[in-house]
């Protein structure tokens, strides 16, 4: 019941926000912005997708090994694909986080060390981003472009990635945090955060293979704004890689707190927050969202294939040894 009502709200949420965004804009006009874009940029876009799963495992491999724990690159590849199709047609975006964990405890037998590489897998990307936010503001300010819209939202967000990578490495910070936690009877997230750490500490004596995966990040988030901006460009919205790389880590900070159901209606909501600011019109700007959000989708199909593809090998493989259990007559 309680998971049911928690549905129901975010539910709520995503229709109100999309009634809201279409009362100031018409759908007629969105679909026409929808059936301009251009077919080659969304084309390079689709591409960027596939390239950022390939690097998000090459990522994962490496925070895997560091651990002891060698899977081959190839079913990363399709667990990452299936974790995307988990998290599009499941209403939460943790379902990926789940069964790709899900996927290396069953190869590596140690459930502990495949949630501490998704944990510190999904922290240390989110910290590449935003500090490639923050950077982006800085080359703004300098260059002496008017990037003050984005100040805060910029700022905030580096902050808060900061103060989470801060938790789970300062054993201090993180008991001054629990005491407080506990003073107001938050137990369960104290616990949580505890959690965090501890299981972290295998990987924070490695700050070499740290360095790697937040190098590897930076590439993969790059190549996020990069699937964006060339969204972006389809539309003609006229808007610089720069601003991408200062609005893209905002949204997808805001859209990890789950409020509605898969983001539905708080992704376009955000987007045409921040794209307005530079002159986007709103029928645009969600566009831009339902384009990045239908092509996610398409790959949530691909490992949809993928995960019912696993399930009929083990399907045969499960038949073929039953078979050969049985007696010869």
């Amino acid at each position: 019941m309680k998971n049911l009502l928690k549905f129901i709200a975010k539910a709520i949420v995503s229709i109100a926000l999309i009634w809201y965004l279409l009362s100031i804009t018409e759908f007629s006009a969105v679909f026409a912005s929808l059936t301009s874009a251009s077919p080659f940029w969304l084309l390079l876009s689709f591409i960027t997708l596939i390239l950022g799963k390939i690097i998000t495992s090459y990522r994962w491999q490496v925070l895997l090994k560091a651990q002891g724990i060698d899977i081959p690159l190839r079913f990363l590849i399709g667990s990452v694909f299936v974790g995307q199709f988990f998290n599009s047609f499941l209403p939460t975006t943790i379902g990926g986080d789940a069964m790709r964990a899900y996927d290396t405890a069953m190869m590596s037998k140690d459930s502990t060390k495949s949630v501490v590489s998704v944990f510190a897998d999904r922290l240390i990307g989110v910290f590449a981003l935003a500090s490639l936010a923050l950077l982006a503001l800085g080359i703004g300010y300098a260059s002496g472009q008017d990037v003050s819209f984005y100040v805060i939202p910029v700022l905030l967000v580096f902050f808060l990635c900061s103060f989470a990578m801060l938790l789970v490495f300062n054993a201090r910070l993180l008991a001054f945090l629990n005491q407080l936690l506990l003073s107001v009877r938050l137990e369960k997230v104290a616990s949580k955060l505890e959690e965090a750490y501890q299981s972290i500490s295998i990987l924070r004596k490695e700050p070499r293979v740290l360095v790697i995966a937040f190098l590897a990040s930076l590439v993969l988030q790059i190549n996020v704004i990069l699937f964006y901006f060339f969204i972006g460009v389809s539309l003609d919205l006229g808007v610089s890689f720069l601003y991408f790389a200062m609005i893209v880590p905002v949204a997808l900070v805001v859209l990890l707190v789950p409020f509605s159901i898969n983001g539905i209606g708080i992704r376009e909501g955000i987007f045409v927050y921040l794209l307005t600011g530079l002159g986007v019109q709103t029928k645009d700007a969600i566009a831009l969202s339902w384009i990045s959000f239908g092509l996610m989708l398409t790959q949530g199909i691909i490992g949809g294939i993928i995960f019912a593809l696993r399930g009929v090998r083990l399907g045969k493989s499960e038949v073929n040894s039953s078979v050969s259990q049985k007696p010869n007559n």
